[in-house]
């Protein structure tokens, strides 16, 4: 994880906006509030790795439901319903999808 957070650091050229130890680590990105990249540890996917699938384009919502619907409605493809994640210190509900040309997508609303 380190190596990874360290790659997209000088890559990105911005420093890891949040990190959750070796599990997670995200980058805001500068003047587009509400999104973010994700990297997520290989081995918090319990298994379900695939080359390409632990790292994200991240887009926060205030209303989950909603955003969960609309992703239906536009064709995305859904690769988990809005979920509660169980292993993060933060209380947070998200779901993913794959945009039309298969590129991971994780809608997240975070309880503040």
């Amino acid at each position: 994880m380190d190596k990874a957070v360290k790659f997209y650091e000088e890559f990105l050229e911005i420093k890891a906006t949040h990190r959750e130890e070796n599990r997670w680590a995200d980058f805001e990105i500068e003047g587009q509030e509400g999104m973010y990249f994700g990297l997520i540890n290989k081995n918090a996917l319990c298994g379900k790795r695939i080359i390409g699938n632990n790292a994200t384009l991240g887009i926060y919502t205030d209303d989950i439901n909603t955003a969960f619907e609309k992703a239906k409605k536009i064709g995305a493809t859904i690769l988990y319903e809005p979920t509660y994640v169980q292993d993060s210190p933060y209380k947070y509900i998200c779901f993913g999808i794959l945009d039309l040309d298969g590129n991971m997508i994780e809608i997240a609303n975070y309880e503040r």
